[in-house]
């Protein structure tokens, strides 16, 4: 489990950068809702996401950690 005792890192191996925010269970609700279909929720112009977390509605650590991963910082 991941929420063990002594567990410090826990790594999301071949998990395709298009199909990472979907691991997110707060960013499904906003999926599919970004302006271009292809959005990887980073930088892109019309993003649910990013407008999700900066209305407050996505906690911003979360989307930090999943923008460190998704940019391979984490990998």
């Amino acid at each position: 489990m991941a929420d063990s005792a002594g567990i410090r890192a826990l790594a999301a191996w071949n998990i395709p950068p298009e199909e990472l925010a979907s691991c997110f269970v707060e960013f499904r609700p906003y999926l599919g809702e970004c302006l271009y279909s292809n959005c990887l929720h980073v930088d892109e112009e019309g993003c649910a996401i990013r407008q999700a977390v900066d209305d407050d509605v996505i906690n911003n650590r979360r989307y930090t950690s999943y923008v460190r991963i998704v940019s391979g910082e984490e990998r």
